[in-house]
């Protein structure tokens, strides 16, 4: 399911961070993981957004963005991927 978090102002220099996950793979890491992140969920108002996917839910984002193993986290910016941190556990 996606869960966006607050909406911030529009502005073309937002970053969004997607955070993928598949409902099958649950351990302490991931877990864990998923704590991090939305603690690092900001305010709204300012220009980075999480967006957590779930994999079972939206299967056509994923392979859209070629997310193979889980957790994966994509840092994207104006259309463009920035960063790419995949997880250990195969799709």
């Amino acid at each position: 399911m996606l869960h966006p978090n607050p909406p911030v102002s529009p502005n073309a220099d937002s970053a969004v961070l997607l955070v993928f996950h598949a409902p099958t793979v649950i351990d302490e890491v991931s877990y864990q993981q998923a704590q991090l992140i939305d603690r690092l969920q900001r305010p709204p108002g300012l220009a980075t957004r999480i967006i957590h996917i779930d994999a079972s839910q939206h299967p056509a984002v994923v392979l859209s963005f070629g997310v193979t193993r889980f957790p994966t986290l994509i840092l994207v910016q104006r259309g463009v991927e920035l960063v790419r941190h995949e997880g250990t556990y195969s799709a």
